[in-house]
């Protein structure tokens, strides 16, 4: 007598007789619903293996040198080995690195060399189609060779630095696509400027509370000048970090003085409201997407905060906080409520981040947008010639 078939052998007698490519495109449709599948699916063959890598590699974060050799080995075709009777099983046909479809890339590395170089070289095709890029300004002189070899073209840059200033050159043809740049630094080699971005719409840049007078009145200076040279600008961000300054009152008058005419440029919004780079950075990858994207290594594992938080850019953020009050930064100075009310609602929000979990994959050392890391760093005197005089500008004069 036969048996009624159940549903585990109905569905296996089905799945045997599809088309492959039914098969494959409901593995990759599979994968698309979490990272955990995809990676799961990646031990399933060599073949899936293959098909659902450019899934997993959507958003790359490289902040040490195991990160470089874990994403080449990974990627790039593997050593033959000349085993005749297993060269069917081996061989298999590697993707072409210029399919996979990466979306954003932070190259955050605090190491120079060769072989990092070489490495990163070895796999630029992937980065071809990169549309946001974090990156130190260290690591873009030291890359910049198979950077412009390759049509990488971000639209969204943030130059972040570690413990020392280095320049950037503002022609370079990285920038040429730039609509949105975050970063402590307004000009650079050859005396470029983010004023010679062709397409920027959007700037952030950040900055310190305590300054001397002469550098805070340069920052305002340069930001007047952004202003007035950048036609096509749509916003202008200075972000400040007021939150640890309550006993410091006397600061407001000032910058609201030295900001005085910038104020005047309906383009300008003073952001009180920083973040560290990561966050935003976060928030900036996460902005079209309503899936999350892994906050380290493709490695790591992931939060369940990331999956329910908002994400809001800087430049949303500012455009929400200009829209509170006519002029956003008189009343940030002159309210004293309304900053003890902010700094509060600050702090409340980052503890809660804290306390689920949100910053357990933040390995290595937190991402820098200052120049400036270390409080007794002493910058020695330029050789370089765009080092001296006006030639170079910055958030921190």
């Amino acid at each position: 007598m036969n048996q009624r078939p159940t549903l585990e052998t109905m569905s296996s007698r089905l799945w045997t007789r599809l088309p492959l490519e039914l098969m494959r495109e409901i593995l990759v449709i599979l994968a698309m619903t979490s990272e955990r599948e995809a990676r799961q699916l990646r031990l399933v063959s060599s073949d899936i293996n293959v098909l659902v890598l450019p899934l997993i590699y959507q958003h790359i974060i490289i902040t040490k040198l195991e990160d470089i050799i874990r994403l080449t080995t990974t990627l790039l075709p593997k050593r033959k080995h000349y085993i005749p009777a297993l060269k069917s099983r081996l061989h298999i046909i590697p993707r072409s690195l210029s399919t996979y479809q990466v979306e954003s890339c932070s190259l955050v590395l605090n190491d120079r060399g060769p072989f990092i170089e070489t490495a990163l070289a070895s796999i630029a095709p992937v980065f071809s189609g990169v549309s946001k890029l974090a990156i130190t300004a260290r690591n873009l002189q030291a890359h910049g060779y198979w950077l412009r070899e390759h049509p990488i073209r971000p639209n969204t840059v943030m130059l972040l630095h570690y413990g020392s200033p280095a320049l950037v050159n503002f022609y370079d043809p990285i920038f040429q696509n730039v609509t949105h740049l975050y970063t402590s630094i307004t000009t650079g080699h050859r005396y470029s400027s983010v004023s010679d971005l062709p397409l920027l719409t959007h700037l952030a840049v950040s900055t310190r509370p305590y300054l001397p007078e002469q550098t805070a009145k340069n920052i305002a200076a340069s930001l007047r000048l952004i202003l007035n040279q950048c036609k096509r600008l749509r916003m202008l961000v200075l972000v400040m970090d007021f939150g640890n300054i309550s006993d410091a009152d006397w600061l407001h008058p000032l910058w609201q003085s030295w900001l005085e005419q910038c104020d005047t440029d309906n383009r300008f919004v003073l952001l009180p409201d920083y973040r560290p780079p990561r966050i935003e950075w976060d928030d900036m990858v996460n902005e079209d997407s309503s899936s999350s994207f892994v906050s380290m290594t493709p490695s790591s594992s992931q939060t369940e905060l990331d999956t329910h938080r908002k994400f809001e850019t800087l430049w949303g953020r500012a455009l929400s906080w200009k829209n509170r009050s006519k002029n956003s930064m008189i009343t940030w100075f002159a309210d004293l409520e309304e900053r003890e009310a902010w700094r509060a609602a600050t702090k409340l929000k980052f503890e809660e981040l804290e306390a689920a979990g949100f910053f357990t994959n933040y390995c290595g050392p937190e991402w820098e947008i200052d120049l400036v890391q270390r409080d007794n760093y002493q910058h020695p005197p330029a050789s370089d010639p765009d080092l001296k005089l006006d030639g170079f500008q910055s958030a921190f004069g």
